[in-house]
């Protein structure tokens, strides 16, 4: 969860990517009490990183530019700015600025 609480970020190892759910879509900046029919809502749910046509591999970028193979967690520093993705099959830990890469 993000550090406002307000996003899921899912890992999807066998699609090799990132992806967030938005527990408030439509809802402005304060979550309600229910949250069944936000994550129905349009736009609730997006691929942050990876590609969109589920392809592995390892590379760097913004976006759908960047490619994974078997994401196994993530996880956010203190900083609250920095995530820390980990490869089941690249057998590495990357780190994503979410300013730039998000």
């Amino acid at each position: 969860i993000t550090p406002d609480g307000l996003t899921l970020l899912i890992t999807e190892a066998g699609n090799y990517r990132l992806r967030s759910l938005n527990l408030c879509t439509g809802k402005g900046t304060t979550c309600p009490a229910g949250l069944n029919e936000a994550w129905t809502a349009s736009g609730a749910v997006k691929t942050l990183l990876g590609s969109p046509s589920s392809v592995e591999g390892y590379a760097d970028g913004v976006g759908t530019e960047v490619s994974f193979t078997y994401i196994s967690g993530v996880d956010y520093l203190p900083d609250g700015k920095t995530l820390l993705v980990s490869e089941r099959g690249n057998m590495v830990i990357r780190t994503v600025s979410v300013a730039s890469g998000l």
